[in-house]
């Protein structure tokens, strides 16, 4: 589930829906990835961080 989450983000990411995203990686438990996934998971993380939402509106993160 951890592999599909970070996949799930990414997908989130690319629909200018970083909130969700940002929700989604938060609920990847710490130690189940490998160094690798780690490491991709912290840039998606800065992504959502600096990913403007433009003229999306975003609305509430659902709990996935």
């Amino acid at each position: 589930a951890p592999l599909v989450r970070l996949k799930l983000a990414e997908i989130l990411l690319r629909q200018h829906r970083p909130a969700q995203a940002r929700s989604v990686l938060a609920k990847i438990p710490p130690g189940t990835l490998t160094p690798q996934h780690e490491t991709y998971r912290r840039k998606l993380e800065q992504l959502a961080d600096r990913t403007p939402v433009g003229n999306v509106i975003e609305m509430a993160p659902q709990d996935w």
